[in-house]
């Protein structure tokens, strides 16, 4: 088993808490689970007042069963599972090796963007975490930021999902109010 102690932001032990591009991992009852690029993703977290406690009072199984066991209805196009923790906080997603390769490879210059525009709607990412189970193949997930934490939703009257494209990006038959729209039903709009 690898591993390295760390102090987290909050000043509490953690083994995760490690500064690695490839990843430096834990072995815990039932698998092992990877960090990656831990010290960065940290900085964005501080700069956002986000510390472990409220992640993990976000990420409570027991509040986010209902949001776990109901992630495939909001699977997206590209077949990831996500989930909107139980306070809507926090968004866990499945990447792809590609993805993964990608958002480590651009990492600096997006905290560095992050930097420049504090204000900005992109949504920031404040981990990613590779699991492996003895059986399971293996997940890499990402934990981000939900952008749309609004002080009065029942102002917001559309949603959109923008990719910057407009291949596969229209939804059809809206039917409420809530529906995530994309690309093309912006530029409709």
């Amino acid at each position: 088993m690898s591993r390295r102690d760390s102090t987290t932001e909050d000043g509490a032990n953690n083994l995760l808490q490690v500064d690695s591009e490839s990843g430096d991992f834990i072995e815990l009852p039932g698998g092992t689970v990877t960090a990656y690029q831990s010290s960065l993703f940290q900085r964005l977290r501080l700069r956002d007042g986000i510390n472990f406690d409220q992640i993990n009072r976000s990420l409570d199984p027991l509040r986010n069963r209902q949001a776990i066991f109901s992630s495939g209805e909001a699977a997206g196009a590209s077949g990831s599972f996500f989930f909107f923790s139980h306070d809507r906080r926090f968004i866990v997603k499945t990447i792809s090796s590609e993805e993964h390769k990608f958002l480590i490879r651009i990492l600096p210059n997006l905290y560095r963007y992050f930097l420049e525009q504090p204000n900005s709607l992109i949504a920031r990412p404040y981990g990613v975490f590779s699991i492996k189970m003895p059986g399971y193949n293996e997940v890499t997930l990402m934990l981000m930021a939900n952008t749309l934490r609004f002080h009065k939703p029942e102002n917001i009257t559309r949603v959109y999902d923008i990719k910057g494209s407009s291949i596969n990006r229209k939804v059809k038959n809206v039917s409420k109010s809530s529906t995530t729209l994309k690309d093309t039903n912006f530029l409709e709009n």
